[in-house]
């Protein structure tokens, strides 16, 4: 059938019917163009929306047209809203593009690899902002049917927002779940836990740090004693070996090694490992009180086991001979508050003569001065009170601090004492004061000792037989008339 009209070419041509144009939008129909910017997507997506018969199509011959209708009533089937909360995962679309309802939901696939290896996988549709979930992938089609079966009947229980968890998680999951359940405990007492044990552990700070502060509160208490500078020294070592890490992440392997070195040459003694192993339970303990750490590790490691030692003292003779050289190098005042009063030597180099009450018969040992921190009242004994006129002054330091370690050593060699035990005129005093008196607890008061009667004999007191301690607190000063000073 041909169609006659007139045109440019000349009156009575003959033009075929398919050249005839018409407004196809005018009367609903559009060609694939007008559809694809109506939907407002590329002719490729368009192209495929069609191949899954998303919107209706009709051909005329080899030309595609859409009804207009037919797309508007398509999109306004598939038009969704979303129903999920902010920071929630979206739910998993049950719907196909276009409105066709998934009815195969995880939908099974195959992918086949050029080297002939297949993967079974699972297809989990969109979320709901349109972002593809990652497909789920397995070695065996059983594998893969048996997730499809599950996957169907947790939807029906708990919805779709599970499936967006990797698979690993989920698996996890579901194991920690049956590790569980015959305790009757769930995972909100999971999450309590973590919360209240676990985070503080994690965020707490590392043991460069921990250590830090220990050491900041060891030097304010402002203890002079040798522990104190030897857990600083300690707590700097430990710092460098495991600075950057948590306190909980150490294990007790790790712990043992630091404390023991059990390669080192020569190895450590006994009482040093047992020293070392309390230093390291005291920064543990620190942390448990900062809760930064739940248990002493430190605690647990294997303690070694001492001998005790005979506790060493002076004998008279020495005793004498440290009196009779003393005042030549300033010390007598520092000899007869240690030997017949029994103040530290710390406390010596820290007191004034102002704290020496002779009227009152005691020495003031204020906190600022005493080693623990703790005030205590000394007895002035008739031994020390006839000793003390050579020595008293009105005011100034008992012992004067300029090169002290200099002329102590030069004391004790003038006295010819060569062997010097360690605290040596503590101990001296401990050993007879309570040969004397029998009474430790009279003892360990006038010292200042609060480690118990049982450390007090262990470490500070050595048998003496009665006479010698009566001739030991017998000790007087011989001052010749001539020098006016002592004489043997």
């Amino acid at each position: 059938m041909a169609i006659t009209r007139h045109n440019s070419d000349g009156p009575g041509k003959v033009v075929p019917a398919r050249m005839v144009t018409t407004d196809a939008s005018s009367i609903g129909y559009l060609d694939s163009r007008q559809a694809a910017a109506l939907l407002g997507v590329c002719i490729r997506t368009l192209s495929n929306l069609r191949n899954r018969q998303a919107i209706p199509f009709f051909k005329v011959g080899r030309h595609i047209r859409y009804r207009r209708d037919a797309i508007e009533s398509a999109l306004k089937a598939d038009s969704t809203s979303s129903h999920f909360n902010a920071g929630e995962a979206a739910p998993v679309r049950e719907y196909g593009s276009m409105g066709k309802r998934s009815k195969n939901w995880p939908r099974p696939f195959e992918r086949k690899y050029p080297t002939g290896r297949i993967k079974y996988c699972v297809y989990l549709g969109t979320q709901g902002d349109k972002k593809q979930c990652r497909p789920a992938s397995f070695d065996t089609a059983k594998e893969r049917d048996e997730y499809i079966r599950q996957a169907r009947q947790a939807r029906k229980e708990q919805g779709e927002i599970p499936f967006f968890l990797p698979f690993h998680l989920q698996s996890q999951a579901v194991a920690l779940h049956e590790f569980l359940k015959p305790h009757g405990i769930t995972f909100d007492d999971v999450r309590s836990h973590y919360a209240k044990d676990i985070i503080p552990f994690r965020t707490a700070p590392n043991v460069e740090e921990i250590a830090r502060q220990l050491i900041g509160e060891v030097n304010d208490k402002g203890s002079r004693d040798s522990w104190s500078k030897t857990l600083c020294r300690f707590l700097e070592e430990f710092s460098r070996a495991f600075g950057d890490r948590k306190i909980t992440d150490i294990t007790k392997q790790e712990i043992r090694d630091f404390c023991f070195q059990p390669g080192r040459t020569p190895p450590y003694e006994p009482k040093t490992r047992r020293n070392r192993r309390g230093m390291a339970a005291e920064l543990y303990n620190f942390a448990i009180n900062n809760d930064w750490a739940e248990k002493n590790i430190a605690n647990r490691l294997p303690c070694p086991r001492l001998k005790d030692k005979l506790v060493e003292i002076l004998v008279m003779d020495q005793v004498h001979r440290l009196l009779l050289v003393a005042d030549e190098f300033g010390f007598l005042g520092y000899a007869v508050l240690c030997l017949f009063g029994g103040v530290r030597p710390e406390e010596c180099q820290e007191l004034c003569w102002e704290y020496v009450h002779v009227d009152d018969g005691v020495i003031e040992i204020t906190e600022a001065v005493s080693k623990i921190h703790r005030a205590r009242e000394v007895e002035i004994n008739p031994t020390m009170a006839a000793w003390l006129p050579l020595c008293r002054k009105e005011s100034g330091p008992i012992v004067g601090m300029t090169n002290f370690q200099g002329r102590f050593d030069a004391w004790r060699a003038a006295a010819n004492v060569e062997d010097w035990p360690h605290d040596a005129l503590r101990r001296t005093f401990a050993s007879n004061h309570v040969a004397a008196l029998k009474n430790p607890a009279k003892t360990a008061e006038q010292m200042g000792h609060i480690g118990g009667l049982r450390t007090l004999y262990k470490h500070y007191v050595r048998f003496v037989p009665k006479k010698a301690a009566d001739q030991y607190w017998a000790i007087r000063p011989s001052v010749t008339e001539a020098t006016g000073r002592l004489a043997a």
